[in-house]
């Protein structure tokens, strides 16, 4: 049985929307003239302008065709004059509505719609376009797609750091926001596609504010539009509310633009959140500004975050291992940005390796391991930033790097770049480099060769260590050598990092089931799953007891403990921290307490003085600081090292 919320229908005000744009731009010139309203301006409103291809409007309740008396959504009517409808994807929960008094409707991770088929909504990058939308953001996920798999005509997504990300084109020309949307509140998101000379750009704005440009890629996918998620609505489903949504065939002009953003902030007053002063739209112009610019910070924030009460040097008797988690927020050259003034930069990654060189003592690190993607763009320009980076480490403790998938050539498993900034020979010497993976024979050294693959050996406070660093989805060969290293070593402690390891089970996202991933994204039909990482090579060594990885930014954070094949504890951890702003430079310290038997895992950002007490989607601490029992791992170390 089908039920309609009980509200009246709004009038339609777009029913002409021609006319109504030249009436309320009449009335504007009757303001202007009159002595004393010179500073008044009419209204607009959606259907006032022209173009005007998708209205989705939560506030009118008469719009939504409800499944059942829980509020579930069979359908969702547009006002605009197509007269498009959302219906709920077969297969999938359907998206609830929250009532009147909220006005909003609530994808919660597991739901997304369908849009009829039509051409209005067959746009790609070289096509002008205005889209805005009111949404709350709990989590991520796409808010209206048109995508196949790796095929992308359009996505306007929130990624794992919630900010707003625009993806044109088959070449996935993206962008992100340097502003966060929601949770606490909902924000007003708008992207404008204008032409400029001979192509397209599409700029960036939350809550008034220009934030990014960026040139658009084309491409077309003959599927249809989802809303709420992609591929159709199976993936990466958005868990959020959304109150409004509109998409106009034509880039809206700044007036306009300024001016519907304006009705949109007074009808939605009570849910957004609060703004510092807008900015006026941007008219495009031939070299865009974005921000962050050379000489601001990314940040979006009115003023800098307080410092915290930064960490308490290290116990006596204990060690720390840092892990660095994934550092893709470059600037300037190479960066892919709109704006690539200055020098090319990554201040978060200086930030991160700078406190660990001048907090080597007072934390007692003894190892600093970096879960992979070192870059965003793998040129020489990033990888130049990144060695800068890690030169403030070079020489002072022991360390090793990750290869993630953003540090390869596509996905051929070709890390030559990783290889000319961090080879084997930039450790000859080091007395704690133990070798790495000489490659494949008769296959050139750039797929898994020349420190791709590597291990390193230390002792810390009489326990004897080897860290294994494996790139991301190693082949079988690479396997092979890791069950070489970690059975010769087996007398020491191991730890493993891999880049992909832990996330979403079958998909990238923050509300899929989390733990060892059954999917990959590099070396083709070579590369193993996490899953298989665990099963080929990890489980079958009793030395094994931690095992730490990167990548899946949705996910943010996430631990698991297995048992291996000797009945062994490992301990699994994720660590990959939103990188919204330049002090968003999150470290993870592992100080293992061998007397207590105690890991204790602490979550620390060096630029905000403070250990991390809630983020995005994980608010409780636990998430970010807690203690592990390693107690077993250290009582069977010790056995190995007293021999039979």
């Amino acid at each position: 049985m089908q039920h309609k919320p009980d509200r009246e229908h709004l009038s339609r005000r777009g029913a002409h929307p021609r006319r109504g744009a030249f009436l309320a731009g009449l009335l504007a010139l009757v303001l202007s003239a009159l002595p004393g309203l010179s500073g008044l301006s009419a209204e607009v409103t959606p259907g006032d302008l022209p173009g005007l291809v998708l209205w989705l409007d939560a506030g009118d309740a008469a719009t939504l065709t409800l499944a059942d008396d829980t509020g579930r959504i069979q359908s969702w009517r547009d006002k605009s004059p197509s007269a498009h409808q959302a219906a709920a994807v077969d297969g999938l929960g359907a998206p609830r509505y929250l009532g009147a008094a909220e006005g909003a409707v609530r994808f919660d991770g597991t739901s997304a719609m369908l849009l009829n088929d039509s051409t209005d909504l067959d746009f790609q990058g070289a096509d002008e376009f205005t889209l805005l939308a009111v949404v709350r953001a709990r989590r991520n996920g796409s808010i209206l797609a048109r995508t196949a798999g790796a095929a992308m005509q359009y996505r306007f997504h929130i990624p794992g750091e919630r900010t707003l990300r625009v993806v044109l084109g088959q070449g996935g020309r993206q962008a992100d926001t340097t502003s966060v949307v929601g949770p606490d509140g909902y924000s007003l998101l708008a992207v404008r596609n204008a032409r400029h000379e001979d192509a397209c750009r599409f700029t960036l704005r939350v809550d008034g504010r220009d934030e990014r440009s960026s040139p658009a890629g084309s491409g077309r996918v003959p599927v249809r539009t989802a809303l709420g998620g992609r591929d159709e609505g199976r993936a990466q489903r958005l868990d959020g509310d959304l109150a409004e949504l509109l998409l106009y065939r034509r880039a809206l002009s700044t007036d306009d633009l300024a001016a519907l953003e304006a009705h949109l902030r007074t009808k939605h007053a009570s849910r957004l959140v609060p703004a510092t002063a807008a900015a006026p739209a941007a008219a495009p112009a031939a070299t865009p500004t974005a921000t962050p610019t050379a000489t601001a910070p990314a940040a979006a924030a009115a003023t800098p975050p307080t410092p915290g009460p930064g960490l308490e040097p290290a116990p006596e008797g204990t060690f720390t291992i840092a892990v660095i988690p994934d550092t893709q927020r470059y600037f300037g050259p190479g960066s892919g940005r709109a704006d690539q003034s200055g020098e090319p930069r990554n201040p978060a990654f200086i930030s991160r390796t700078q406190w660990l060189a001048d907090n080597l003592e007072a934390q007692r690190i003894v190892f600093v391991t970096h879960v992979g993607d070192v870059v965003d763009r793998n040129n020489r320009e990033q990888w130049a930033v990144a060695q800068a980076a890690m030169d403030r480490l070079h020489g002072r403790v022991p360390y090793g790097l990750a290869v993630g998938n953003h540090d390869l050539i596509g996905r051929s498993g070709d890390s030559a770049l990783f290889q000319e900034t961090f080879g084997a020979a930039r450790f000859a010497g080091m007395p704690w480099y133990g070798g790495c993976y000489a490659g494949r024979p008769g296959q050139p050294t750039a797929v898994s060769g020349n420190n791709a693959n590597s291990f390193q050996l230390i002792t810390a406070d009489g326990i004897d260590m080897v860290f294994v660093h494996l790139e991301c989805n190693p082949p079988d060969d690479v396997l092979a050598w890791a069950d070489s290293v970690l059975t010769a070593q087996q007398h020491r402690l191991a730890v493993v990092t891999t880049h992909m390891y832990l996330g979403g089970l079958e998909r990238f996202g923050a509300g899929e089931p989390q733990g060892r991933m059954l999917w990959k994204k590099v070396h083709g039909a070579r590369g193993n799953t996490p899953q298989q990482l665990w099963e080929k090579c990890f489980s079958r060594h009793p030395n094994l007891f931690l095992v730490l990885c990167g990548d899946q930014s949705a996910s943010i954070a996430h631990r698991q403990a297995s048992r291996g094949l000797d009945g062994n504890l490992v301990h699994e951890i994720l660590q990959d921290y939103p990188r919204g702003s330049d002090d968003s430079d999150w470290i993870r310290l592992l100080r293992l307490d061998p007397a207590a038997g105690r890991l204790r895992v602490i979550t620390f950002s060096p630029a905000q003085n403070r250990v991390c007490t809630g983020l995005a989607h994980l608010k409780d601490p636990g998430h970010h600081q807690f203690d592990l029992d390693i107690g077993e791992a250290l009582a069977a170390y010790r056995s190995r090292q007293r021999g039979p």
